[in-house]
């Protein structure tokens, strides 16, 4: 298993990839939705830098809880996924809810503004980990089973990358970057 430091690398490389990508973006190619789409570029955008602070960190707190069970396993795809360092090279769809579905942005640098939050939160998360000898507490994610922290952390960076070919999906079909 990895450091917090390497995962937070990975992290700022990864967001640093979108967000230079997003200075190229007006607000309407942002709110465009593409034919095989269900969602804009401005709510993966959302999905991927909000999401993560509402739910990976949330889930990586609740594994560092004292309180938190030990005994769960990773399910065999998560197993698998950690064991590549990757999300499997497939589309994932989720049911659209108020629950899955990512808001749409108001803008441009509403985005800009959440993607340098979550820059801060990263950091001290990587900060407060690096801090901690041993991740025994577990939180659960409903496909890949109990993960400790760490993984908790370890999948921020694997999420937005996995993201990456969407984005090239919907940049491909309404015009491409």
């Amino acid at each position: 298993m990895y450091k917090p430091s390497i995962y937070y690398r990975r992290f700022v490389e990864v967001s640093d990839i979108w967000e230079k990508a997003l200075e190229r973006y007006s607000d309407q190619q942002l709110a465009a939705v593409a034919p095989s789409q269900t969602w804009s570029m401005g709510q993966v955008y959302m999905h991927l830098f909000e999401g993560t602070q509402q739910f990976q960190l949330k889930k990586m707190e609740e594994a560092l809880d004292p309180e938190a069970p030990v005994a769960g396993k990773k399910k065999l795809v998560g197993s698998i996924m950690f064991f590549f360092d990757s999300f499997p090279p497939m589309r994932i769809k989720v049911p659209a809810s108020s629950e899955y579905t990512p808001r749409a942005p108001g803008n441009k640098e509403e985005i800009f503004r959440t993607i340098e939050r979550l820059k801060q939160l990263v950091y001290q998360s990587a900060e407060k980990l690096h801090q901690i000898e041993s991740f025994t507490g577990k939180a659960f994610h409903p496909a890949f089973g109990w993960l400790t922290a760490l993984e908790w952390f370890a999948l921020i960076p694997m999420h937005i990358r996995h993201h990456l070919r969407q984005k090239r999906r919907i940049d491909r079909e309404l015009g491409g970057k």
